[in-house]
């Protein structure tokens, strides 16, 4: 991946995704992105979260989906806000 491929030199990084309840897309964002980051071996200079503006406990269609075919798991898993 291009945007993984300059960051070789680079100190750890962290990304956070947001989104309004923290069941859906941030964390499906987090899942990708975790996938990519470990299918590019850059797990000693990335590392992401997910939460939202507000925490909501019942889990989205997209993360139902993901479970589904065993991208991501709930173990542990709980709609988390942001909070600064």
């Amino acid at each position: 991946m291009r945007f993984l491929s300059n960051i070789q030199d680079l100190k750890m990084k962290q990304v956070l995704f947001v989104c309004l309840g923290n069941i859906c897309r941030s964390p499906g964002a987090e899942a990708v992105f975790n996938a990519l980051i470990g299918k590019n071996g850059m797990e000693n200079k990335l590392s992401c979260d997910s939460a939202g503006t507000a925490a909501y406990q019942i889990p989205g269609h997209l993360i139902r989906f993901m479970i589904s075919t065993g991208l991501i798991t709930l173990s542990g898993w709980t709609g988390r806000m942001y909070a600064i």
